[in-house]
């Protein structure tokens, strides 16, 4: 979340992982995360495509099943979508989702919040409200962070519904909105 001011390190350390000696150590598919990361937070649109190859590179050494499929799999369309290709981003997470079900495994609530942040992307409202919905069991009450996410997601499905006051019972009051620092 650092940004800039951490991007040389980062690289330093995702560098340093994806050599030939660190190849089979798990943590260096994590380096990948927050390498992308960092490229998100500095500049999303602009470090787009490099971000993509940086997945893409990863996935190829990682099987469906490892739990970071799915980190990654997010991370990808995520930054096709800051690349204008929003459509095609959907399309990749509703693929990705099928091939971690074909390995036993199910898409985690991190990722079907990206597929709403999508549906919501391309005006489509419905199938956003759907998919929080369907994934509301799913939910963790207990993280803050990720209840506030699908709080304020539903509020924009619904306010892109003309559902404005039942949007704006929603939002959080202004206190209640914490800042990392």
């Amino acid at each position: 979340l650092q940004g800039e001011a951490l991007l040389g390190e980062v690289v330093s350390a995702y560098e340093s992982a994806h050599q030939d000696k660190t190849q089979g150590c798990p943590q260096s598919v994590c380096l990948t995360q927050d390498l992308v990361g960092a490229y998100a937070n500095v500049d999303g649109p602009g470090w787009a495509q490099e971000r993509i190859a940086a997945v893409d590179e990863t996935m190829a050494r990682i099987d469906p099943s490892w739990s970071c499929h799915g980190c990654l799999s997010v991370e990808r369309a995520t930054a096709m979508a800051d690349s204008g290709q929003t459509r095609e981003a959907l399309l990749y997470l509703k693929d990705q989702r099928k091939v971690q079900q074909r390995a036993g495994e199910e898409p985690s609530r991190f990722f079907v919040l990206t597929e709403v942040e999508q549906y919501l992307s391309l005006g489509e409202s419905q199938t956003a409200l759907k998919l929080l919905d369907e994934s509301e069991e799913q939910a963790d009450e207990d993280d803050p962070s990720e209840m506030m996410t699908r709080q304020l997601l539903r509020a924009r499905a619904l306010a892109m519904e003309g559902k404005i006051d039942a949007a704006a019972e929603l939002l959080p009051d202004f206190d209640d909105i914490g800042i990392e620092k």
